[in-house]
C-alpha cells in the first residue's frame, strides 16, 4: 500500500500499475514493512538518499537501497530508545510519598493488631485458609528459607 500511495504521489501513469507495484514488491522481499513505509514516506517527502529526483518515482534499485537502509536502522533506533528508557528508569526511582508511606504503614498496624490478638487457633485457621487461598503447600513453604528479621518478630 505504501508503494502504491508513493507512486501515485509522483503521479507516474504506468502501463500495468499492478506490475510496477508486483515489482517493487518482489524486489523488497524479506524488508520490514516499516522499513519500506518509511522509505516510501523518505521518497515523498524529497528526504531520500542517494538518487533523488523529486520529478520523478525512484527506480526500484534505488528505492530498494533506501529500504535496506532504513531496515539496518530500525533496530538501532530501538536499542537507543531502550536504552534512555532505561536510564530514566534508573534515574527517577520509585519513591513513596509520605501521605502512601503512613496509609501503609495505618494498614499494616491494623492487620498486626487484628492478627496479634487472635487466639491460636484462630490464628492457625487463618493462615490455613490463606495458604489454600494462594496455593501455598507445605512443600512449598518448606522450600522458603526462614530469615528472621526484626521487623517480623512477636514478642510473646
Amino acid at each position: 500500500m505504501a508503494i502504491a500511495a508513493m507512486l501515485d504521489g509522483f503521479h507516474m501513469k504506468p502501463v500495468d500499475p499492478s506490475l510496477t507495484i508486483s515489482t517493487y514488491e518482489v524486489a523488497t522481499r524479506g524488508i520490514s514493512d516499516e522499513a519500506i513505509i518509511e522509505a516510501a514516506a523518505n521518497y515523498l517527502r524529497g528526504d531520500a538518499r542517494g538518487e533523488n529526483d523529486v520529478r520523478f518515482a525512484p527506480t526500484v534499485p534505488a528505492f530498494v537501497r533506501e529500504a535496506r537502509r532504513i531496515d539496518e536502522i530500525i533496530p538501532l533506533r530501538r536499542q537507543m530508545r531502550n536504552q534512555q528508557v532505561a536510564g530514566r528508569v534508573a534515574e527517577e526511582p520509585f519513591r513513596r510519598t509520605p501521605e502512601q508511606r503512613a496509609r501503609i504503614k495505618a494498614l499494616h498496624d491494623e492487620f498486626t493488631a487484628h492478627y496479634l490478638a487472635m487466639n491460636p487457633d484462630e490464628a492457625e485457621r487463618e493462615r490455613e485458609r490463606l495458604r489454600a487461598a494462594y496455593g501455598m503447600t507445605d512443600e512449598v513453604l518448606a522450600s522458603i528459607k526462614d530469615r528472621p528479621t526484626n521487623n517480623n518478630k512477636r514478642e510473646a
